[in-house]
């Protein structure tokens, strides 16, 4: 910025003292910027998926509210996505308070044994039912917020002039070509 304010300060006071130096000396004009693309790689990975149909919703939602594990993001072609996440996290909070159950019994006897248990089997059952939870929002959620995305993105789309060229065969034996427009 400063090199140009620079530049267009020193031109004029060249051109009253008579020197072409200094004119030589200009830097060169920049090349505009990048073009930002049309859509982002996110963006066009939404436009590629398409929406969820009524179907994909529904049942992907009962599957995963009544088996979890990611087995609704399964069926919802989100499994890789965010599904696994459920999965690993609901088995490892299975196996995990298991662990300090039997760990609980062993090491100690009496009521107290009997207190550990039941405070690992509590908040065992805690950290599952908030990532159960979570899991049923985000398999009821998701699809309807992706639609949204969806929708708005493909009415951008949409709004964008397209060319497109047309090759049709004629009545005489030849070929037309024509060029589409749409706006």
């Amino acid at each position: 910025m400063l090199r140009s304010v620079l530049a267009m300060a020193l031109v004029p006071s060249c051109l009253l003292l008579g020197s072409s130096d200094a004119l030589a000396q200009q830097p060169e004009p920049r090349p505009a910027a990048a073009a930002t693309p049309r859509f982002t790689d996110e963006e066009l990975d939404i436009l590629d998926l398409g929406e969820y149909d009524a179907g994909e919703i529904v049942l992907g939602g009962l599957i995963g509210t009544v088996v979890g594990l990611g087995t609704g993001h399964a069926y919802q072609d989100r499994f890789d996505e965010t599904g696994w996440l459920y999965m690993v996290g609901e088995i490892g909070t299975v196996g995990a308070t298991g662990i300090a159950m039997t760990g609980c019994a062993a090491a100690s006897e009496g009521w107290s044994a009997l207190g550990c248990v039941a405070i690992s089997a509590i908040a065992g059952a805690s950290v599952l039912g908030a990532i159960k939870l979570v899991e049923i929002v985000d398999v009821w959620s998701h699809p309807f917020l992706h639609n949204r995305r969806y929708r708005e993105l493909d009415a951008r789309r949409r709004d964008e002039l397209a060319w497109s060229l047309h090759v049709l065969p004629d009545s005489e034996g030849g070929v037309r070509v024509g060029l589409g427009v749409r706006f």
